[in-house]
């Protein structure tokens, strides 16, 4: 379903349900605009992009004021989700010699205009929200919520500060109250990123460059006929539509072996000559000197009911790749430096990644 119509249904549903007569209700353009708005990320949503990335985290509680603290360290994984709308942090740990592991989602509600969160783990079976305000800037965030005191066997409140001092650090408290009912610290959690996220100039790049080569395939095909979908300027050549299957077929693949394999090796903080890296990988891929033979897991098969679907289908897989690459800022750690680089097919001179095929065959149709 469009994301429009389920907007129009939402709020039809939302309106009718609310008893609002007919006459009373918004027209549909002004039900969608509605809708948009409070759809639409804000300035509070690049607040809580700070938290992206892999964390370390070195934890502190108190079980009462005054007790010797207990110390725990861990790590995090904070990933944008819908679009920037939320955060979806994860945690992973130990806690009193147990293991632990928890997950949440941070968001702001601009109906609201609140900071929201939620959050639940494996040491109870409840789930904790909370809602906040920051100090403007988004450096401090004071939220605040109720919880079970599950010693007391009574209903209890918290409230959770994120203070963040740079790029690279932020640290959470949690308060709530002692035995006398006044507030203490009962714990501390310091967040340092695994490694310092991708310059800003590098990320910018990136993206552009994904983005680009996105719009130009999408520019190239567009208005299509049947007969320039499947036209084959010489019958070792692909045709559009088998092109753009590939591509498709590539996407994932190559997205799920940087996950699976990649991003899973060893780091390394060597000193690289991280540009020119960078020229000689986005040169390989525009290169039209050389091609080879595909392998079987992209070679286009008709596995798609359409061209149409197939692009469709890369373009939702190239924004899953666009989201990896702004929601990893450690990727620099596993640049590959002096090492021979390996495609996860076959080596780089035999990279099978042909733009020049999709290139010849428009210019013959033109």
């Amino acid at each position: 379903m469009k994301w429009r119509s389920f907007q129009f249904l939402l709020v039809m549903i939302l309106t009718l349900g609310s008893g609002l007569a007919a006459q009373e209700a918004p027209s549909t353009q002004q039900m969608v605009e509605i809708m948009t708005k409070y759809a639409t990320p804000g300035e509070h949503h690049k607040h809580i992009e700070w938290m992206i990335g892999t964390w370390t985290t070195k934890s502190t509680f108190w079980t009462a004021p005054g007790a010797p603290p207990l110390e725990a360290t861990g790590k995090a994984r904070h990933n944008s989700i819908l679009a920037g709308r939320f955060i979806h942090v994860t945690y992973e740990g130990e806690f009193a010699g147990q293991p632990f592991s928890g997950e949440g989602t941070v968001g702001y509600d601009k109906f609201k205009n609140k900071y929201v969160e939620s959050w639940q783990d494996n040491m109870g079976t409840m789930m904790i929200h909370a809602t906040g305000e920051c100090d403007g800037q988004g450096k401090v965030r004071i939220m605040r919520g109720d919880a079970d005191d599950l010693i007391a066997g009574k209903s209890s409140w918290f409230r959770s500060v994120y203070r963040f001092d740079g790029p690279d650090h932020y640290t959470l408290e949690m308060w709530g109250p002692g035995p006398d009912g006044k507030e203490f610290r009962m714990l501390e959690i310091v967040h340092t990123r695994v490694a310092p996220a991708l310059a800003p100039a590098d990320l910018e790049r990136g993206v552009k460059h994904l983005e680009q080569s996105r719009s130009y395939l999408v520019g190239s095909t567009a208005d299509l006929t049947k007969k320039q979908w499947n036209f084959k300027a010489s019958p070792d050549r692909w045709s559009p539509a088998e092109i753009v299957e590939h591509l498709a077929l590539s996407e994932e693949f190559l997205l799920g072996h940087i996950n699976d394999r990649v991003m899973k090796s060893p780091g390394s903080n060597e000193p690289r000559d991280l540009p020119a890296m960078d020229d000689k990988i986005l040169g390989l891929v525009a290169d039209r000197t050389f091609s080879a033979k595909a392998p079987e897991q992209v070679t286009p098969a008709g596995k798609f009911a359409s061209p149409q679907k197939a692009l469709e289908t890369l373009i939702e897989r190239r924004a899953r790749t666009i989201e990896f690459l702004k929601n990893t800022p450690d990727l620099r750690a596993h640049v590959a430096g002096q090492r021979k680089w390996e495609h996860p097919l076959v080596t780089v001179s035999e990279l099978e990644f042909r733009p020049s095929q999709c290139l010849d065959a428009l210019q013959c149709m033109d």
